[in-house]
């Protein structure tokens, strides 16, 4: 089947996210990339979400057992997964992850060596909406992810 698709197809199914935290937010994909994505609810087996120490936001860690829900977004093009890999920063690597589903996504993972900084409790996003996710948008500054002072 791949083979019968038109060329430059198969990259457009590769352009899928799959987030598990801030970015699950309409509001902070919006802030971060500039514009919002059809997404739908999807969970990623063989993940946990912990909180980072300090941060209000999460990152995810290979744990056998585990499970992480999130949402899947489709229609990402590569400017896009640039804004997010830049957003995302060097404490975070974008893999090429398999959902519960059989489908496959981008995720960012905790990089190696980067595990240190995450906590042992998990994250929860209806905390995050209630009492960080106002101060986060606030905090955020789109001008800071494109390189302006």
């Amino acid at each position: 089947m791949i083979d019968s698709l038109h060329p430059g197809a198969f990259e457009a199914l590769r352009l899928r996210v799959f987030a598990y935290g801030t970015l699950m937010f309409d509001e902070v994909m919006e802030a971060v990339v500039g514009r919002r994505f059809e997404g739908v609810p999807a969970q990623l087996p063989g993940y946990e979400r912990y909180q980072v120490r300090g941060q209000s936001y999460p990152a995810i860690v290979r744990r056998d057992e585990g499970m992480t829900e999130g949402i899947l977004f489709s229609g990402i093009d590569e400017e896009t997964l640039a804004r997010l890999d830049r957003f995302e920063g060097s404490s975070y690597q974008r893999e090429w992850l398999a959902l519960d589903t059989g489908e496959r996504a981008w995720a960012y993972v905790v990089a190696p060596g980067k595990e240190p900084l995450l906590s042992d409790q998990p994250w929860n996003p209806d905390e995050f909406v209630r009492e960080h996710g106002e101060a986060f948008l606030e905090a955020w500054d789109p001008l800071r992810e494109e390189g302006v002072e």
